[in-house]
């Protein structure tokens, strides 16, 4: 009996994962800032903004790092609250990986000094989730049950990032490539 609730209770597992991943996104929503969507502030909607009018990200550069300001949309942050982070991008075996951090209350970008070697030092020992580039965007799904994901987009040296956390937190990053 054991065995048997344990086997009913994996394949349980297994379609619940699944019924979750279907809700990755292989996009972002045109309505992402709209109130009903995400309470955006001003400057998460220019970043939206500027996100629709850029294209796909050029990863052709052998270093790729982005950093630059990033606004929150969740329950427990001010979404006109700056924040900072960046973006590091790395290939390895022909395929592009992402990495990145977020600092959330420095009164300046902590990141404006870094290099890529250093943000590559950083990723040690971290994961490093591969980069899908269509003709649009760039995007990451780093755990597709929650889902968690980025998508990327470049006009010039700026990379507008959109990231979904779960149901219910949201980032926009406007990066500039260091």
């Amino acid at each position: 009996m054991k065995r048997f609730l344990l086997a009913v209770s994996y394949v349980a597992l297994v379609l619940l994962t699944r019924a979750a991943a279907a809700d990755v996104l292989d996009q972002v929503p045109d309505t992402y800032c709209d109130p009903e969507w995400y309470n955006c502030a001003e400057p998460s909607k220019l970043i939206t903004i500027n996100y629709w009018s850029a294209n796909a990200p050029d990863l052709s550069a052998d270093k790729n790092l982005y950093s630059g300001v990033c606004y929150m949309v969740n329950s427990s942050l001010a979404p006109d609250h700056q924040h900072w982070g960046y973006v590091y991008f790395s290939k390895q075996d022909g395929v592009f990986h992402f990495f990145g951090e977020f600092a959330y209350f420095n009164e300046t970008d902590p990141n404006i000094d870094l290099t890529y070697e250093q943000a590559e030092k950083n990723s040690q020992g971290q994961a490093l989730y591969d980069v899908f580039i269509n003709e649009n965007a760039g995007q990451t799904v780093m755990f597709p049950e929650v889902p968690w994901q980025y998508f990327f987009r470049q006009t010039g040296d700026h990379l507008y990032v959109i990231g979904f956390w779960g149901i219910d937190d949201t980032i926009t990053c406007d990066l500039i490539r260091k």
